[in-house]
């Protein structure tokens, strides 16, 4: 199942939901808020619980990730997180936030 969304209501979508096995629970949400056609926010849930375990951001808009973000503990908070500072689609910088765990 598909969803798309008009946040900004500005006559474009600015996100789309993606329900993969089709069990109600969306697996992948896509965001472009910008409108640019590149994606800024990518979320996945990767159990099938309904949150989010990992989460990507383009934030300068070349295409590459540039930080992911994950839940590994699926307590809610995001306790991992790799970096590319340079855009060249190496990871840069690992971080572990302990007492997110």
């Amino acid at each position: 199942m598909v969803t798309k969304s008009d946040l900004n209501r500005d006559g474009d979508i600015d996100e789309i939901q993606l329900d993969l096995d089709g069990d109600g629970v969306v697996d992948v949400t896509i965001a472009d808020y910008d409108n640019d056609g590149l994606v800024n926010k990518i979320d996945f849930d990767l159990d099938g619980d309904g949150e989010v375990d990992a989460r990507a951001y383009d934030f300068d808009g070349d295409g590459v990730a540039d930080s992911v973000l994950y839940d590994t503990t699926g307590n809610g908070e995001f306790d991992t997180r790799h970096h590319d500072f340079d855009g060249d689609g190496v990871i840069d910088s690992i971080n572990v936030d302990p007492s997110a765990m």
